[in-house]
């Protein structure tokens, strides 16, 4: 069981998105306003609440044209691709830096 453990991470894309209806018009938002909207962030991700997650200061990691940093305005931006952790009380741990790889442009 994962809650048995000192120190458990998980990497990996949550294919979270803003929650959103789909009509929403969000591309005259801002970054911060759609964090507030971000799915794990308002814990709509049962199996990750107790986890933590570091302070987003990049770019969302999802939906760009392929090869550029121009996000695709048809699909809302989000941050799938996550990665958190939970600590034990009796284990210390401490996140150095959390940013994303904008370079890798595969999707």
């Amino acid at each position: 069981h994962i809650a048995a453990h000192e120190l458990c991470i998980i990497a990996g894309d949550f294919n979270s998105r803003l929650d959103l209806p789909k009509e929403a018009q969000w591309e005259s938002e801002t970054q911060e306003e759609w964090l507030l909207r971000d799915q794990i962030m308002l814990g709509q991700v049962s199996s990750l609440r107790g986890f933590r997650e570091g302070v987003i200061t990049f770019a969302p990691t999802y939906k760009y044209k392929i090869g550029t940093n121009m996000l695709n305005t048809k699909r809302a931006p989000a941050w799938c691709d996550r990665v958190v952790f939970k600590v034990d009380a009796s284990c210390r741990a401490e996140l150095l830096e959390y940013v994303s790889l904008p370079t890798l442009k595969l999707t």
